[in-house]
C-alpha cells in the first residue's frame, strides 16, 4: 500500500518518515481504532450537528480505520450513454402510443401503455442516480451494490403505500388535518432500513468508507422509491384524464407529471434519503461501524425536509396553479443547493484522506 507525499505528489511507501523523491517529512497516517463513540457525542449533539450541517460550513472529520478498507475495483460507467437514454424513455408514452393499434386487444394495449409509464418514470430517477454515481471521483462504489439499495427503494413504496393508507395516513389527518404528513414518517424510515441492513452486514459494511459513500448508496435508495412512484403517479393522471372524457385534460395531466415529479421535484426523494445515508456515512468514519441510534440524527433532517414539503401549502396559501409552481421549485433549489453543498464537502473530505494514502480499492487509481 502506498501514499503520497504532501509537497511532491509521488507515491512513498507507507511506513516512510521522509519522502525519497524531495525529502520532504511524511506525517503519519491517522488510521487507528474509532475515534468516537454515540455516547462520547450525544445524540443531541449530533442531531443539531445534522441540521446545522446543512448551512454551516463543516470540518473534515478526524478518520477511523473505515475510510482505507479495502473493497474490490468497480466498473466504469458513462452519463453521454444515459443522456439520450433518458431521453428516449421520457418520449415513450408518446412513443408507444404512437405504436398501439385500435386492433390490438384492449390487454395489450394497456400493457404497452403501462410500459410507457414506467420508462418515463423511470427516466430521470435513473438520469440522477448515475450523475450521483459518476461524482464519486476518488473511490467509486460497485454498482450492483448501487442497485441493491436502488432496488430496495423501489420495493419499499408498497410498504409505504399500505402504511400510508391504511394506518399513519388516517392518524395524521386526525392529529394535524394533513394526510401527507405521513410520508415523511412513513417513507424515510422505510427507504433509509434497507440501506442500513445491507452496509450492517460484515460483507458490504466494508464498501461504506465516508459520507459521500452514505450520501449515493441513500440517494439510489431515494431514487428507486422515486422511480415507482413516477409510475403511480402517471398512471393516476391518465386514468382521471380518461375519466374526464377530454384529449386535452389527459394530456396536461401527463405533460405535468412527466415535466415537474419526475424532473424537476424528481431529486427530493433521493436527497431526503441521502441526508440519512450521510450520517450513516459519519458514524461509520467516527466509530469504525454502523449503527441503528447513528441514524437518527440524518434521518430527523430527512423527515423534517420531507414533513416542510408536504405541508407547505398549509402554511403558505396556494390558491393558483402558478403560485404553487414557484413556492414548490423555490423549495426544490433550497433543498438541492443542501444537498450540493454536502455533496461537495463529501468530496473534499476524500480528496484530503486519499492524498494521504490510496483509496481502498483493487486495481488501477482514478
Amino acid at each position: 500500500m502506498l501514499r503520497r507525499c504532501p509537497q511532491c505528489g509521488r507515491q512513498v511507501p507507507l511506513e516512510a518518515e521522509y519522502c525519497p523523491a524531495c525529502g520532504a517529512r511524511i506525517a503519519p497516517i491517522p488510521v487507528g481504532p474509532p475515534i468516537e463513540t454515540a455516547s462520547s457525542r450525544g445524540m443531541l449533539r449530533e442531531v443539531v450537528e445534522a441540521f446545522t450541517s446543512l448551512i454551516m460550513p463543516v470540518p473534515t472529520p478526524a478518520p477511523s480505520y473505515a475510510v482505507w478498507e479495502r473493497m474490490p475495483a468497480p466498473a466504469y460507467y458513462n452519463l453521454r450513454f444515459m443522456i439520450p437514454l433518458a431521453i428516449m424513455m421520457m418520449a415513450s408514452p408518446w412513443l408507444l402510443e404512437g405504436a398501439i393499434a385500435n386492433a390490438l386487444p384492449l390487454a395489450i394495449r394497456l400493457m404497452i401503455r403501462f410500459l410507457g409509464f414506467f420508462l418515463a418514470g423511470l427516466a430521470g430517477p435513473l438520469l440522477f442516480l448515475m450523475w450521483i454515481y459518476l461524482s464519486d471521483k476518488y473511490e467509486r462504489e460497485p454498482f450492483e451494490l448501487v442497485l441493491l439499495c436502488f432496488g430496495w427503494g423501489a420495493l419499499s413504496t408498497f410498504f409505504a403505500g399500505l402504511l400510508n393508507s391504511r394506518v399513519v395516513g388516517p392518524v395524521m389527518k386526525t392529529l394535524t388535518g394533513n394526510e401527507a404528513l405521513s410520508g415523511a414518517v412513513v417513507e424515510e424510515p422505510l427507504k433509509i432500513l434497507g440501506v442500513y441492513i445491507v452496509m450492517s452486514r460484515t460483507k458490504f459494511g466494508k464498501e461504506l468508507n465516508t459520507h459521500l459513500d452514505g450520501i449515493i448508496y441513500g440517494f439510489a435508495a431515494g431514487m428507486g422509491f422515486a422511480a415507482l412512484e413516477n409510475f403511480g403517479y402517471l398512471l393516476i393522471s391518465w386514468l382521471k384524464g380518461v375519466k374526464s372524457g377530454d384529449v386535452m385534460t389527459l394530456l396536461d395531466l401527463i405533460n405535468f407529471q412527466l415535466a415537474y415529479r419526475v424532473f424537476i421535484y424528481g431529486m427530493n426523494h433521493g436527497i431526503y434519503t441521502a441526508m440519512s445515508g450521510r450520517w450513516m456515512g459519519l458514524g461509520r468514519i467516527r466509530r469504525g461501524y454502523v449503527e441503528a441510534k447513528g441514524l437518527i440524527p440524518g434521518l430527523a433532517v430527512a423527515m423534517f425536509l420531507h414533513g416542510l414539503w408536504n405541508h407547505v401549502d398549509f402554511i403558505i396559501p396556494l390558491n393558483t396553479l402558478e403560485e404553487m409552481l414557484a413556492v414548490y421549485t423555490t423549495l426544490a433549489l433550497i433543498y438541492a443547493a443542501f444537498f450540493l453543498k454536502l455533496l461537495r464537502e463529501g468530496l473534499r473530505d476524500e480528496r484530503v484522506w486519499y492524498a494521504m494514502a490510496p483509496p481502498p480499492i483493487e486495481g488501477k487509481l482514478r
